[in-house]
């Protein structure tokens, strides 16, 4: 591929938003820091200088965000970017060294004091041989490979054609509407692209070309022009990129090499973003406003939501390009000052309605409002309404944060990402792990909605009536990632026994009309088989894997463990399928089927499960004292009907903890939970006392939470899945 400097083009760019705003004389020289002043002043002078498409006069002026930059660049005459030799890898036929930004690629063997010819120079090595394989541009830094011979620069050029090479960069910028995705560039190149880190309105992303040329022409290639083109395409412009558009913060253009791949040659390296990857000044204004959003009132028209008018993506795109978005008058909800100083002070994002809250029957639910105390007209939080019952509204952005809801679309987009990336160790694990949680409704900024992946489908639970203003919206972000996938969705908005135990049922949102059946999920490689289609749970609590894992590292082949509460036994396929014997206890007899299907569909030794079908206080009550056990499991229901009569995890679980510790081997391990958000004192403290009541000593007591796809939100313990703790004997 034929290379070629910046400065063969018009240079295109934008001013960033900054504390205190450059002026245009600063601008032109982080652009092109090989100029002079008075090279700059005369392109000013001579009307070379374009500010949004008008002739710029003066040097000294300050530019405004956002202002678009073109000038045609000349030879710069000052010497920038010399390099400093810095050698981070070398192998027998190539080096790779470290680039300083400003510091010219060309390769021009007639002029001595070539910079490359230079730097072959400092590191010993021979001038009319060493070749640049990679061509960088000015503003790019990082690492820099090179031939020692040009045979050498060839075979590594025609690696890159080939695909044989594999390249990881990353870049900086303005924040995605989506967290990865794939763009197509020029050349027949392929770059698949993850947001890593989201900050103040711009966006960390790692980029992995994919290339695949027939014919490579020359000794170099150029990975970052092809990528900087390829995002421009997408008017994705990186931040320095002083050919597309970019942002011209200080210290050059934020896309660098973070790791090499070439198995022929045994290269292999990668490096940290440095020091000053991130720009210490802002970049971007954050501070948008508000597109209006169509409220739904009712049931999804199916027909309407699948339809190509539906295409939100697109709509957002147009209007933000056409600059038609309009700020609205946020409507007030009266609410107590106790109410304020709760949600305020105490981070509890609740409106729990007492004598002093406003009437809400004539705001549609999910209607943004702007909390207002009674008496001392004190500010809090914008909220989504509820509706008229005991819970009002949910709290959606502090009261100063009003950016969240002067451009409500984009910030519902922005979270839904931010709650993706974070998942991002799991959704690359799925051909092992396809059952987790990718939005916990408050504790992911998206209250009243949870989001699960369940094997090869997506299943939507609404908890709450403020998600009507934006699950559409949610719906179609994941539906364009995912196009193809199966979307159902479960109203749990309603307390069951009010319901005389009708549970409710899920209806399909997208993808193709099938029977309501069971399917199955994996979770470390184990089968289980679920059911999204039915009631409140699937048949599998996802937020135990973490404590599955701790349990299974523990597990000797023989040993013999108790899962009181066992449901569908996924605890019980987990040890057993590390060679414990579990006897899994359940007043059900259809979860106790149910368990011993999961066996089956792991091909487990089905004498590794033992069946109890009692109610779990009589079972450990009936058990001879001499019949001790290496581990129990004690996940209870918050309350229950057994055949020992009703169960409550307030007035029973002490006794039932004492009786646990009496039936545990010296040095055994007990896993307590507790589902119990009304709880008075902590689950530690029940434990030691029961310990203590049975004369037993534990070792160590272990926090054991739900998996981290179920974030805690502070002070909103109804948002926890359960308390929960590891208990280690002596």
């Amino acid at each position: 591929m034929t290379h070629h400097q910046d400065s063969s083009t018009q240079w295109r760019f934008r001013a960033p938003l900054e504390r205190s705003q450059p002026t245009l004389d600063e601008l032109l020289w982080r652009a092109w820091p090989d100029s002079t002043q008075a090279q700059r002043q005369d392109l000013i002078e001579r009307g070379k200088v374009l500010v949004d498409q008008t002739i710029a006069h003066n040097a000294k002026k300050v530019i405004t965000p956002d202002a678009v930059i073109e000038f045609a660049p000349e030879k710069g005459a000052e010497v920038a970017g010399l390099p400093d030799a810095v050698e981070l890898a070398r192998g027998d036929s190539w080096i790779i060294v470290q680039k300083p930004t400003g510091m010219s690629s060309l390769h021009d063997t007639s002029d001595p004091m070539n910079s490359i010819l230079f730097l072959a120079d400092l590191l010993g090595l021979d001038r009319d041989t060493f070749t640049p394989a990679m061509y960088l541009p000015t503003m790019a830094g990082g690492p820099w490979l090179f031939g020692l011979t040009q045979d050498d620069a060839k075979q590594l050029t025609d690696a890159w054609g080939s695909g044989k090479m594999m390249l990881t960069f990353r870049a900086i910028v303005p924040r995605l509407d989506r967290p990865q995705g794939s763009l197509t560039g020029p050349g027949g190149l392929r770059v698949n692209y993850a947001v890593t880190r989201y900050q103040d309105g711009l966006c960390e992303v790692q980029l992995i070309p994919q290339y695949r040329a027939k014919s490579p022409q020359g000794h170099t290639f150029e990975p970052i022009n092809l990528i900087r083109t390829t995002l421009a395409q997408q008017e994705i412009f990186i931040l320095g990129d002083r050919l597309h558009g970019g942002y011209m913060i200080d210290g050059g253009l934020r896309l660098r090499l973070e790791s090499i791949l070439l198995d022929e040659v045994s290269l292999g390296h990668s490096w940290p973003m440095p020091d000053d990857w991130w720009p210490e000044e802002p970049v971007v204004d954050v501070q948008v406003t508000l597109e209006e959003e169509e409220l739904d009132d009712g049931p999804i028209d199916l027909d309407k939501f699948d339809s190509d008018d539906n295409d939100r993506a697109n709509t957002r795109t147009k209007d933000k390009k056409q600059n038609k978005s309009k700020t609205l008058d946020i409507p007030k909800l009266k609410v107590s000052d106790k109410t304020i100083e709760i949600m305020s002070q105490h981070k509890h994002p609740w409106v729990l309605a007492d004598s002093q809250t406003g009437g809400r029957s004539h705001m549609k639910p999910g209607t943004v409002v702007a909390l207002e105390g009674r008496r001392s007209r004190t500010r809090g939080p914008f909220a989504l309404v509820e509706g008229d019952g005991e819970l009002a509204a949910r709290k959606w952005a502090e009261a100063d944060d009003t950016s969240s809801v002067l451009e409500f679309n984009e910030e519902v987009i922005a979270r839904l990402d931010e709650a993706i990336v974070k998942r991002a160790p799991l959704l690359k694990d799925m051909a092992n792990t396809n059952i987790f949680r990718l939005v916990h409704a408050e504790a992911d900024g998206l209250p009243g909605l949870c989001i699960d992946r369940i094997g090869d489908m997506i299943r939507a639970t609404i908890l709450g009536q403020s998600c009507r203003s934006f699950r559409k919206l949610v719906y179609d972000n994941l539906l364009d990632f995912d196009p193809h996938i199966t979307l159902i969705e479960v109203w749990h908005t309603e307390d069951i026994r009010q319901r005389n135990d009708v549970l409710p049922k899920a209806r399909i949102i997208h993808g193709v009309e099938t029977e309501k059946t069971r399917t199955i999920g994996l979770e470390d490689g184990l089968k289980y088989w679920c059911e999204p289609w039915e009631g409140i749970d699937v048949g599998f609590f996802a937020d135990q894997r973490e404590n599955r894992r701790t349990l299974k590292q523990l597990i000797k082949p023989g040993d013999k463990w108790l899962n009181l509460f066992g449901h569908t036994g996924a605890f019980s396929v987990a040890l057993a399928s590390k060679g414990a014997q579990v006897v899994n206890v359940d007043v059900s007899k259809r979860y106790l089927d149910w368990t011993r299907e999961n066996f089956l569909l792991n091909k487990i030794d089905p004498d590794l499960d033992v069946p109890a079908a009692m109610d779990a206080r009589s079972y450990i009550r009936e058990m001879s004292r001499d019949d001790l056990v290496d581990g129990i499991i004690v996940d209870p229901p918050t309350a229950a009907q057994g055949k020992a009569g009703f169960w409550s995890v307030r007035k029973d679980y002490a006794e039932l903890l004492v009786q646990c510790f009496q039936q545990l081997k010296p040095g055994g391990t007990m896993l307590v939970c507790r589902n119990d958000r009304k709880a008075k004192g902590g689950l530690d403290k029940l434990i030691t006392q029961a310990a203590q009541k049975a004369k037993t000593s534990i070792a160590q007591l272990v926090p054991a939470p739900p998996s981290l796809d179920y974030p805690r939100l502070e002070g909103f313990p109804e948002g926890d899945q359960f308390e929960g703790w590891m208990v280690y004997t002596k």
